[in-house]
């Protein structure tokens, strides 16, 4: 089964502005998505690198400005992965609109987990944080050599 699902231009945009890691993290999910036996979704990217104004901008949700609280990270005293380039937050397209609802959000969650494991790529979903539940955010993780 093969649908040949594409990314946008404006999701491919998203990713482009990200580590290669995460770039081939995506790609790989994608060809996951398009071959796998169960049903997978189409999917976009609707977040990738941030600036530290941006990062502000979304830590003030839900504090000093309206919405409800989506991040713990203002980008300054505390970074977002996104800001270096590690993470990217994603949607279901279903039915020709975004879609974000938990089963959905967890088929592509699946996509993410196996392309990591056929990378050999170190991962963490959103969905299982414990302080803020962030199921369409996935991360690189980067392990660093001790000195």
């Amino acid at each position: 089964m093969n649908r040949n699902y594409e990314f946008s231009e404006r999701s491919q945009g998203f990713i482009n502005g990200t580590h290669t890691i995460m770039q081939r993290l995506c790609k790989e999910a994608l060809f996951i998505a398009n071959t796998r036996k169960m049903h997978c979704p189409d999917f976009g990217i609707s977040r990738g690198r941030s600036s530290t104004e941006d990062q502000l901008a979304l830590y003030a949700k839900g504090r000093t400005a309206p919405g409800a609280i989506v991040t713990n990270c203002d980008g300054v005293k505390n970074r977002s992965v996104h800001q270096d380039a590690l993470a990217i937050d994603f949607y279901g397209y279903v039915n020709g609109k975004a879609d974000y609802s938990d089963g959905v959000i967890a088929l592509i969650a699946t996509c993410f987990m196996e392309a990591a494991s056929n990378l050999r790529i170190n991962i963490d979903w959103g969905g299982s944080f414990k302080s803020i539940s962030d199921g369409a955010h996935i991360e690189v993780i980067l392990w660093e050599e001790p000195n």
